[in-house]
């Protein structure tokens, strides 16, 4: 007679103890996985970064300068003959050396019309949700569309507005002189008109209103001169709001300024620097900020209330990002480090001028 084998089943008692076991595997396994995560993005970042810096350098060996941190519609940058028009920004002359020839070709940087950095309607059509990945973090929770404003709306749906990307870096126009004990410097301008808009802005950097340098222009040494760095982070204000601002934030990547140069510093004026920041504040200062008078906090100009910080926009935000402890930053060289939160506010001033004449320290 064959004999009957029953099968056994797990106890209640061992099933709970399985899926412990497991519930504990992967509670370790998430940080693993998280840290690999901002391992890959921080690293695609700094590749960004890299190229970026690598594109004003070919910009240089082409046009025998480097691009301007923020043009207006004029000569030498425009051929516009009427007044202040807006232009465009180092993010549209480097498009050629980031394989974005194509869009650049589309893009009419000489209007009869002038603003070719803000509401002309050919360029927004042409930038209709165009994602360049070279200008984007992966790492930001920022929104990837711009504020806008422009009012401008779509060929293809008259009832939708033209979406423009918002990126993550900001070239550096250089830093205030305040800053730095014992400094002086003129090359500066204090910003202001209604709701000081803009906040003060510096030309002792590498890239600022109707820059032009060469290379030999840094001459604290290419590899002491920081370029380029992130604002990919959300500031928050006291209330708790947070807000996406920053150098590409509002009208994306597009505009540059409505200046030819920086104007003198005794001088009241708007000297928004769109995709460029001046070093004012220390390194991830993203809490903390007041609520600026305005129903919008992401499109007002009021850069009185937070000194330099507002949604449209403000010339002293931040360097600031999402990865723990500090922000990617690309120099003159081309090469990319990573700089603590911690680096002194003194420091990171020195690195931004071109020729304060001292080498600081990271």
């Amino acid at each position: 007679m064959p004999s009957l084998h029953r099968s056994r089943a797990f106890t209640l008692i061992e099933l709970l103890v399985v899926i412990a076991i497991i519930a504990v595997l992967i509670g370790l396994l998430l940080p693993a996985v998280q840290k690999v995560r901002e391992a890959a993005a921080r690293s695609k970042c700094q590749n960004n970064l890299k190229q970026i810096a690598l594109a004003m350098h070919a910009h240089h060996d082409t046009r025998g300068a480097l691009p301007p941190g923020a043009a207006d519609a004029r000569a030498p940058f425009g051929t516009y003959t009427g007044g202040a028009q807006f232009g465009n920004g180092w993010t549209v002359f480097v498009l050629p050396y980031i394989e974005q020839q194509s869009l650049y070709s589309a893009l009419n940087l000489n209007p009869a019309t002038g603003n070719p950095g803000w509401a002309l309607q050919q360029n927004y059509q042409a930038a209709d949700a165009v994602v360049i990945p070279t200008y984007r973090c992966p790492a930001s929770p920022k929104p990837l569309w711009a504020q806008d404003g422009s009012g401008n709306t779509k060929v293809s749906d008259p009832t939708q507005k033209v979406q423009i990307m918002a990126g993550s870096y900001a070239a550096v126009s250089g830093a205030l002189p305040s800053v730095l004990s014992g400094y002086t410097d003129t090359r500066w301008s204090p910003g202001g008109g209604t709701g000081a808009r803009g906040g003060p802005a510096a030309a002792n950097g590498a890239f600022f209103i109707g820059s032009r340098l060469s290379i030999g222009g840094l001459s604290d040494g290419t590899s002491n001169t920081l370029i380029l760095s992130e604002q990919s982070d959300l500031l928050t204000l006291v209330d708790g709001t947070t807000v996406p601002w920053g150098a590409m934030a509002h009208h994306g990547w597009l505009i540059g300024t409505n200046k030819s140069s920086i104007p003198s510093s005794t001088t009241n004026t708007d000297v928004r620097t769109f995709q460029c920041t001046t070093i004012r504040y220390r390194i991830n200062q993203k809490t903390g900020w007041l609520v600026p008078t305005g129903t919008n906090v992401n499109t007002t100009n009021d850069c009185v209330t937070n000194p330099g910080v507002c949604g449209s926009m403000g010339n002293n935000i931040p360097l600031n990002s999402a990865h723990p402890g500090g922000v990617n930053a690309a120099f003159g060289d081309g090469s990319v480090r990573f700089l603590g939160e911690g680096v002194a506010i003194e420091n990171l001033a020195r690195m931004a001028i071109r020729d304060e004449g001292q080498v600081a320290t990271d």
